[in-house]
């Protein structure tokens, strides 16, 4: 065996150790609700388990812990590392009999890639489990491998830290930086903790929602979601936080040390201000139409799908989807698939990648209107700088919107196949793809196998990002046709 090989199993080990961890920590639960004693078991056996194994790895190949440097063929680790998160975190619940084994990878990949939609019964779940989801989401949301490079003390893991979404380094030093990211996230939770027990939540729900709307996860305690607490104050304090959440990291961080100039120039910070003041009036507008309700009731539920839709987070204000006028749906279904910002916890598209297609179209005209002798520059600001944008970037961003819509119409596809409107079945693969959990209540604890191993893939690549996925499984071809 390589030494390669070797540092890749300690790397490895170090995971494992890291999800082992993950799995006992909801076990803390008992000592505030000592009735759920007996539900330890299913935690501390695959906790326990996993640690040791990942130990094992560790201690036999440590020695070759740096003979490995992380680049662009190392991608495949990542997705590695995703798949093995999502089935070992899957365990407690498959363990709990209750759920099959798919169901269960089902509720460990929702949590993981911070979607929220669930095949759970939140009314009779015990609390511990409630607690493990948005866990889930708390380390699905920061990134496993920002978790993984935050413990480190070596420097050659950019390039992964990157794929995995994270552009976001606020300081010179990645671990630092993680670490910053970590604190900052943590800083978050806790104020919004404070704010929703302070409005009505108990301390648990609070907890529990705080953590699902910085992690733009949606998993929430009550059945009927936000809905359930029927405050104003509730809705704003998650719309805070769900705007939080989808936005870089970067920003939260020019926004405490001051650098205030630097974030109103950021192009995601303006796309959203302009989302909200332009077309949340407008379908707030339409919505009291076909729905027959007051103005200000229509404009608060559509201020607040409109932010869980764009942020990809999936909270719900409303009791359901389905009494929603056709525009309405439709509108949701573009917000989920364009998501929130790059560097942050929201999935979809990704408002940069929009902003550059737009002005990508905007560039062609120009330049077909223009004289030949004139030569532009396309920029755009992005995050702390004006960046110039080559043909090449312009070119793999549209590869990603076509790959992303054909895993779209693909899922929708095979909801149709098993008799949904496409009005439906869109609109539960894009909350899927996007990895935004609303739901028109197709993906359930009674469907099909196949919908739901379908629901786990796009919620997978929806979160660690299609290409990334895509470039492993061709570095994997590759090295066996070699």
């Amino acid at each position: 065996m390589n030494s390669k090989a070797r540092s890749i199993y300690s790397y490895i080990g170090i995971f494992m150790m890291i999800i082992g961890s993950i799995i006992i920590i909801p076990i803390v639960t008992v000592l505030f609700f000592p009735e759920e004693s007996e539900q330890i078991k299913y935690f501390a056996l695959p906790g326990i388990l996993t640690i040791f194994i990942g130990y094992i790895l560790l201690y036999f190949n440590k020695e070759y812990h740096n003979a490995i440097k992380f680049d662009r063929n190392s991608l495949w680790l990542i997705v590695l590392i995703w798949l093995m998160a999502i089935v070992i975190a899957s365990f407690p619940i498959a363990l709990l009999n209750n759920y099959s084994f798919t169901q269960a990878i089902f509720e460990s990949a929702s949590g993981l890639s911070t979607t929220g939609l669930s095949v759970m019964d939140v009314s009779v779940t015990p609390k511990i489990f409630l607690l493990y989801r948005s866990e889930l989401q708390f380390f699905g949301g920061v990134g496993l491998v920002l978790v993984f490079v935050s413990i480190l003390s070596k420097q050659n893991t950019y390039a992964i830290y990157a794929a995995e979404g994270h552009d976001d380094q606020l300081s010179p030093n990645l671990v630092k930086s993680a670490r910053r990211i970590i604190g900052i996230y943590f800083i978050y939770i806790t104020i919004g903790t404070i704010f929703l027990a302070v409005f009505g939540m108990s301390i648990f729900d609070a907890i529990n929602h705080s953590i699902a709307a910085i992690s733009t996860g949606g998993f929430s305690t009550k059945v009927d979601s936000i809905y359930h607490y029927q405050s104003l104050m509730i809705e704003i304090i998650i719309i805070v936080l769900m705007l939080l959440g989808g936005t870089n990291f970067l920003i939260h961080h020019y926004i405490i040390t001051g650098k205030f100039n630097k974030v109103r120039k950021h192009s995601e910070l303006k796309y959203i201000i302009v989302v909200i003041l332009i077309f949340v009036p407008l379908f707030a507008l339409i919505v009291s139409k076909f729905q027959n309700m007051s103005y200000v009731s229509s404009f608060r539920i559509t201020l607040f799908q409109f932010v869980s839709a764009a942020t990809t987070t999936g909270f719900s204000s409303v009791p359901t989807f389905a009494v929603f006028s056709s525009i309405f749906l439709l509108m949701m279904i573009l917000l989920m698939i364009i998501g929130g910002g790059i560097g942050s916890t929201a999935g979809g598209i990704k408002q940069f990648r929009t902003i550059l297609i737009l002005k990508s179209i905007f560039w062609y005209f120009r330049d077909s209107v223009s004289s030949k002798r004139l030569v532009y520059k396309k920029t755009v600001y992005k995050i702390n700088k004006r960046e110039e944008i080559s043909d090449k970037m312009i070119n793999s961003t549209y590869v990603f919107v076509l790959i992303y819509f054909s895993f779209l119409f693909l899922g929708a596809l095979i909801f149709v196949g098993h008799g949904y409107t496409l009005e439906q079945s869109l609109f539960e693969t894009a909350s899927a793809l996007g990895t935004v959990g609303l739901s028109v209540g197709l993906f359930t604890y009674y469907s099909p196998n196949i919908i739901l191993w379908m629901g786990s893939i796009l919620m997978f690549i929806g979160r660690l990002e299609i290409l990334i996925v895509m470039i492993s499984i061709v570095n994997v071809i590759n090295k066996f046709r070699k």
